[in-house]
């Protein structure tokens, strides 16, 4: 018997199937790290306010959010397995949709890819659960936090070195990149065919768990306390980026003593936008 295989039939979580779990995290969330990026600096040099670029990279969490229980609903119709076949499609089509349309359907878009995030998060954590023992399941979850995480860390330094060298081709390959490969990783990965509880539940059964929290002071502060993180969040990854290249903080490169990189309007009047 395989040695990531335990006696029931549960995996180890450092097993090349859950390597696999992990790196396709990596690969979907690496997406979302460069869009948050490049398309605030795309939006704002097509014209677009502030509020508007809010409005935007908001739909994003917003259907994230909002799409969830949903989310589980259809785990529990269908299975892991293939809601994560459908879910990798939807996101490898959405990112191929940023290369070809402009910034005026971004809206649209970014919510296309919230509710691709909604789905693979709860399959992705409904996949550890059941095909991990329980002692080995913080360990699980954990490693898939981390890997995304660590996106946000390395994809962008490569989304501002692609801006600044203003390259449409760079954009281009990067998206199709992180549309193919998470389709090659992810499409046959070991989850569940079916969940164990193999049901769904009732729009009812859902506002009743809502209702749950007001009855748990713990769970309120929890859920308000995530709110507001996600907020303060959000509103920094859109809006940093702007802000470290209008005042010349986003590159390396210096003109001289108290001087930084070109504003976006200098560089836009420059090189056309990605």
């Amino acid at each position: 018997m395989n040695s990531s295989v335990t006696a029931n039939g549960k995996l180890n979580p450092l097993s090349f199937s859950f390597i696999r779990f992990y790196l396709l995290a990596f690969l979907f969330f690496a997406a979302n790290s460069a869009l948050t990026i490049i398309l605030p600096l795309r939006s704002e040099a097509a014209g677009l306010n502030q509020a508007e670029i809010g409005l935007m990279m908001g739909a994003y969490m917003f259907t994230c959010m909002l799409l969830r229980p949903f989310a589980a609903q259809l785990l529990g119709r269908y299975g892991p397995l293939l809601v994560m076949k459908w879910l990798l499609i939807l996101h490898a089509t959405t990112l191929l949709l940023f290369v070809v349309f402009g910034v005026e359907t971004y809206l649209w878009l970014r919510a296309l890819q919230g509710a691709a995030t909604a789905f693979f998060s709860m399959t992705m954590q409904a996949g550890i659960v059941e095909r991990l023992e329980d002692r080995d399941r913080a360990q699980g979850l954990s490693m898939y936090t981390l890997f995304t995480m660590v996106p946000s860390l390395v994809i962008p330094i490569l989304a501002i070195q692609i801006w600044e060298n203003a390259s449409d081709i760079w954009f281009t390959l990067l998206m199709i990149g992180l549309a193919a490969l998470p389709l090659l990783i992810g499409y046959n990965v070991d989850l569940p065919r079916t969940t164990v509880q193999n049901k769904s539940y009732t729009l009812g059964d859902m506002v009743r768990s809502f209702g749950g929290i007001w009855r748990s002071t713990p769970l309120l502060i929890s859920s308000v306390v995530m709110l507001f993180a996600s907020c303060v969040f959000g509103a920094t990854a859109t809006f940093l980026p702007l802000y470290m290249v209008s005042t010349g903080k986003a590159s390396g490169v210096s003109n001289g003593p108290g001087t930084g990189c070109h504003s976006v309007q200098v560089r836009s009047a420059q090189k056309n936008p990605l």
